[in-house]
């Protein structure tokens, strides 16, 4: 039996490309993907859009981090605007703990917990794959989504084989 944890790893093709064929068919989670069906909700851009835009801007393809600056962008925009006086630290403290809006990532929501002022987000299974198509060398379909059931699956979980 072969079993990989990927704790921080795994998130940027780059480290999937170091690995070579090992890293084929490795799984993961992710907190942000291009498929997701949400929008942020300060650029209007949809989570495809977002990617897309990085990838030509950077010439790299797109990763996790990407979508969560995005939600993080949405939160402080919406924060910033719900407590009316920016320059009030006391006032945007008070937005924050009770900021819920949509985001890149989803609903953030600093009402429901699981503790005061804290936001979780769902989580998906990814899995990585040699592409089929286009300029990158790995593809990275969504497997599982048990923690975040809104998301469409993108593809079919399979056993890690080395080599892919």
């Amino acid at each position: 039996m072969k079993i990989a944890q990927l704790a921080k790893a795994g998130l940027f093709p780059a480290e999937l490309e170091s690995l070579g064929r090992l890293g084929y068919g490795l799984h993961a989670g992710a907190y942000w993907h291009k498929d997701f069906p949400f929008f942020s909700k300060s650029t209007g851009m949809s989570c495809p859009e977002i990617a897309a835009g990085f990838e030509s801007a950077a010439g790299k393809q797109w990763n996790q981090q990407v979508g969560a600056n995005a939600a993080l962008f949405d939160a402080a925009v919406e924060s910033l605007i719900a407590s009316r006086t920016p320059k009030d630290k006391v006032a945007l403290a008070m937005a924050i703990s009770q900021l819920k809006t949509e985001t890149a990532v989803g609903i953030v929501d600093f009402t429901s917990g699981p503790v005061p002022n804290c936001a979780t987000t769902g989580l998906v299974g990814v899995q990585w794959v040699k592409s089929k198509s286009g300029p990158w060398e790995f593809d990275l379909p969504i497997v599982s989504n048990a923690d975040h059931p809104f998301v469409q699956l993108t593809g079919q979980m399979t056993p890690y084989k080395i080599g892919g």
